[in-house]
């Protein structure tokens, strides 16, 4: 973990999942190992001259692809591109809901390409919104939803873990003074720039969730150093409304918790947003 051994998988319950065709996924429980330097092991069947094995069900850039194309075609989407990645892929966001909505949400996934669970949820999230239900569409009359739906593509396709291909974490140097390298990290510069013409036009989203899947699953309450007990009482509430409405449990951070640079850090001294450092999903 960011060039650290991390111990956690030794002293946790570890599981995975595996695939004959890649398409259709089941469980598989690993166990601990005695082998120097591994802290699991999984017994995976092997039943034909192929078979996939990864720690969460993988979501690639053809589900991503498929996604957009359903965006595309419904009259509450409005889909397109923030900017270019490093090797030049495109770096799609969308939006849901009314344009001039009173309120908005930010959303982003995959800063971590192999944190698949962001962009599961992404997907529920969509289907939800766009369910054609009266209580969606109230919610799209108040909440514009924006979205970044794959922030490090190029590693997505690579197949890599946490960093880009520049080797830079783009949950990091996310500090207010300090702009980002658009030659290092193209992908938050033009994030960056996009939270600016927000904050320009007066539209700046009052939450901003950043989805990770590692072995964690508290929400990352960040700590501003301005209005920073609202702030936390506000975080709060957003959990409170979590447990009662979805099927968190995990809790949050504790009050001493600062990670400074991180995406949530970040934003929040910078804007003022409610940030949710990192939503574990």
């Amino acid at each position: 973990w960011n060039g650290r051994e991390a111990p956690a998988m030794s002293r946790k319950f570890v599981r995975g999942v595996v695939s004959a065709d890649g398409i259709a996924w089941s469980g598989l429980d690993g166990c601990a190992s005695d082998r120097p330097g591994f802290a699991a092991e999984f017994a995976v069947p092997v039943a034909g001259e192929v078979v996939h094995f990864a720690t969460l069900v993988p979501y690639t850039e053809s589900d991503l692809d498929g996604l957009l194309a359903r965006l595309g075609r419904s009259p509450l989407a409005r889909v397109y591109n923030l900017g270019s990645t490093v090797e030049g892929r495109a770096l799609p966001f969308f939006e849901l809901g009314r344009a001039d909505a009173p309120e908005s949400v930010f959303l982003r996934a995959r800063a971590h390409p192999w944190e698949t669970g962001g962009s599961w949820l992404i997907e529920g999230l969509v289907d939800r919104l766009l369910d054609g239900s009266a209580a969606s569409q109230a919610l799209l009359d108040k909440v514009r939803f924006c979205v970044q739906p794959m922030a490090n593509r190029d590693g997505v396709n690579r197949g890599m873990s946490r960093f880009t291909v520049t080797g830079m974490d783009l949950n990091r140097d996310w500090h207010p003074a300090v702009p980002h390298d658009p030659v290092l990290a193209p992908e938050n510069a033009v994030l960056a720039l996009w939270f600016a013409e927000q904050h320009r036009l007066g539209r700046i989203p009052r939450l901003a969730i950043d989805l990770h899947n590692d072995d964690g699953g508290n929400l990352h309450f960040s700590h501003p150093a301005r209005d920073a007990e609202a702030f936390v009482a506000r975080q709060t509430r957003f959990e409170e409304l979590l447990r009662e409405h979805t099927w968190f449990t995990e809790g949050h951070t504790a009050a001493g918790f600062h990670n400074a640079g991180t995406f949530g850090d970040g934003l929040s001294e910078q804007y003022g947003i409610n940030e949710i450092g990192r939503a574990h999903v």
